[in-house]
């Protein structure tokens, strides 16, 4: 069964995401079709890697079963969020982490 199957009765599914030595916060919004990316070093190669990966993804959660309207109003929307930069190159699992913490403490 696809993860996304699993956890759709969820309000939002948090996953750090690690690619090229960086790591990154996702943020999907299962009610509202959205992806949210928390990204403290903003590089746009490494988001255009993600769109594509989260896209299959939606995708093959909707083949499973979940989220059967098809109509285009439910199509996957990835959006980048402005977050705090860090200011060098090794804090990004620091603030992923206090990313993950301020959501689940205030939403």
């Amino acid at each position: 069964m696809h993860i996304l199957k699993i956890q759709e009765k969820k309000k939002y599914i948090m996953s750090a995401f690690y690619e090229g030595n960086h790591w990154m916060l996702i943020v999907v919004c299962l009610g509202l079709n959205t992806v949210y990316i928390l990204d403290s070093q903003q590089r746009t190669q490494k988001k255009l890697n993600i769109k594509g990966r989260l896209k299959a993804a939606w995708i093959m959660h909707r083949v499973n079963g979940g989220r059967r309207n098809f109509a285009k109003k439910n199509q996957l929307q990835v959006k980048v969020i402005e977050c705090p930069q860090q200011p060098e190159d090794y804090e990004c699992g620091y603030y992923v982490m206090k990313w993950m913490y301020n959501i689940i403490y205030y939403y």
